[in-house]
Formats: C-alpha cells, sequence, structure tokens
C-alpha cells in the first residue's frame, strides 16, 4: 500500500492506485464481521489524497456543499437530516489566536435535528487545522461555502434566534441548489434548500460510489451514507471516549449511542494511544490514527504531526 502523504496529495496515479487498494481492504467479506463497521479513518485518508484546499479557490457550489457534507461527517457523523439544518446564523467564528488554547476555529449549531426538532443543537467546536491537513479542514470549507451562499439569492427560513429563542431571524440555509440550467436561461437565480435524500445522495456520490471494493462491487452497494454515523461513534468508543462524551459531538443522545451506534470497528489504522490522549477536542482526536500513520509513513518512533495538525494562530 502506498503511505507517502507525499505521493498521495502529488501523484495523480498513486491516489488513485491507493484509493482503489483501500476500499477492496473495506469491503473484504472476510474482514466485515457482523455487529462491526468500517474504519472511518479511509474517509480522512480519502479526503487528505485531494487537492490541498485554497481559501481564495473559484469552486462551485456543488462541489463545495459536497466537501462540507464528507467533512462533517468525517468528524462528527451526522446525519443527511441533521445536515440540512445547517444555516448561516448558527455558525460562529473564532479567529482570535490563543495561547494553549484552540481558539481558531468555529463553532457550529445545527436547527431542527431529529433530537432537538425546533430547536438548536448545543454548539461543536471545529478547529482550523494546519496547511498540511487543510483538505480535512472543517472551518475552511465552511468559510468558502457561506460565502458563495452569500454572493448567491438563497431562498431563506424563518428560525428563533441562537442568541433570543424569543426572536425570529431570518436565516439561509447552506446545504442548497442551484436553479436548473433551463431554470436559469428563464432567469431563475433563487438557489433552494436540498432534501434529506439529496444530502445522502451526495454523500454517496462524492465519496461512496467513488471507491470498488472485492468482487468489484462499489462501496456504495455496500454501505449506506448513515454508516459514517456508527463508523465515527464507534472509533471514538475505541479510543476510550464515553458515550456521553460524543453524543456532544454526534448529536444525539448516549443511550442511543450505546445500544446502536457503538460497534466493533475492522480496525485498519491503530490507535495511537499517547497522540489521543494529548488531544482533548473530538473533531481532532478522531483525525488522529490517520493523521499519526501518514506523517510517520508507519515508522516505529518516526516523529507525527499529531501536536501540530491544529492551526492555533490565523495566517498572517
Amino acid at each position: 500500500m502506498v503511505r507517502s502523504t507525499w505521493s498521495l496529495i502529488h501523484d495523480a496515479a498513486a491516489r488513485t492506485d491507493k484509493l482503489t487498494k483501500a476500499a477492496a481492504k473495506i469491503n473484504q467479506p472476510k474482514r466485515k464481521a457482523k455487529g462491526s463497521t468500517w474504519d472511518i479513518s479511509y474517509l480522512h485518508e480519502y479526503l487528505h489524497a485531494g487537492e490541498p484546499i485554497d481559501d481564495d479557490e473559484d469552486i462551485k457550489l456543488i462541489t463545495l456543499v459536497e466537501r462540507t457534507i464528507l467533512r462533517l461527517r468525517a468528524q462528527a457523523g451526522w446525519r443527511s437530516g441533521d445536515l440540512c439544518g445547517l444555516l448561516d446564523c448558527g455558525l460562529t467564528w473564532l479567529d482570535t489566536p490563543g495561547a494553549g488554547a484552540a481558539t481558531h476555529g468555529v463553532l457550529v449549531r445545527l436547527f431542527g435535528t431529529k433530537m432537538y426538532k425546533k430547536a438548536w443543537t448545543p454548539p461543536v467546536f471545529f478547529p482550523r487545522l494546519a496547511d498540511k491537513y487543510s483538505q480535512l479542514c472543517v472551518y475552511r470549507t465552511l468559510k468558502m461555502l457561506l460565502s458563495v451562499v452569500n454572493s448567491v439569492t438563497v431562498e431563506a427560513i424563518s428560525v428563533p434566534s441562537p442568541a433570543d429563542a424569543s426572536k425570529q431571524v431570518q436565516a439561509k440555509p447552506l446545504m442548497v441548489f442551484a436553479p436548473s440550467k433551463a431554470g436559469a436561461k428563464r432567469g431563475e437565480r433563487l438557489h433552494k434548500p436540498l432534501a434529506e435524500n439529496t444530502v445522502a445522495a451526495y454523500f454517496r456520490k462524492a465519496f461512496l460510489a467513488n471507491v470498488s471494493g472485492a468482487g468489484g462491487k462499489m462501496f456504495s452497494e455496500l454501505y449506506k451514507p448513515h454508516t459514517a454515523r456508527h463508523a465515527v461513534a464507534s472509533r471514538l468508543a475505541l479510543m476510550g471516549v464515553p458515550a456521553a462524551k460524543i453524543s456532544t459531538v454526534t448529536l444525539n443522545a448516549a443511550e442511543t449511542l450505546e445500544k446502536t451506534y457503538v460497534l466493533a470497528v475492522d480496525l485498519e489504522w491503530p490507535v495511537p494511544e499517547t497522540c489521543v490522549a494529548g488531544q482533548a477536542l473530538l473533531p481532532a482526536k478522531i483525525l488522529l490514527p490517520y493523521v499519526h500513520y501518514a506523517s510517520t509513513e508507519g515508522k516505529s518512533g518516526a516523529a507525527c504531526d499529531c501536536a501540530k495538525l491544529l492551526q492555533q494562530v490565523p495566517p498572517s
């Protein structure tokens, strides 16, 4: 298997070969035990194999929506329906340089999820990641998506203010789609919210349908988009995170996690225990098995990037 982060990023052939091999490993029936789930680190590797994110890059709306879905699912495991509650006023940007604390990132609150119907969820903090891991960064992706959404006409909805639930505010959904080509020719400009099943389809198209497994079956034939939720919860549990703490990121009940979502993991990336113990932020902690292996190329005793994953000072 190719393990060089440099070759994965800069060598297209290496990326293609790596993804094919990784997918084949995931999907071998002999490795898939009943009551187990796939290793979420495969999604982290898939994302990191892409081109580094350029904050000033001109990217189509649909691409940014897909990127956002993949990254939020890779770090928080949010449902398709919950992602429909991603609104502009639910984002709080924290851009102050911190001394010994990750204060550079974004607080994300969702509106109207399965557990928090007609209400805002508690905030989940996603730190800005170092440039080397920009492909995994929720903060950067959301910044770019919000910029594009603010440049077009979006069908707003009325919701309680995140700051004062007694007041209503007009909010822009971030999971939106553009008018069709025919509609655009007729002068239509309004971008409308995506349906829950469309969000799931985006995840399937952007990740699951891009890899093939043993026997030639596509990953999308073997796993549903919702399994990313199992993969996130199970990986964090494997790291020793209690269900009550995991629920602060996945935004569902701890009891539900324990009964339904926490499964054995078909583990490919071992847990770097010392590095994991030193990282309190769960959206960062879950990335460490991949980051550790990618930065050391699997060499025992080699220096890793785990302690340098977060970018705590804004770039100049």
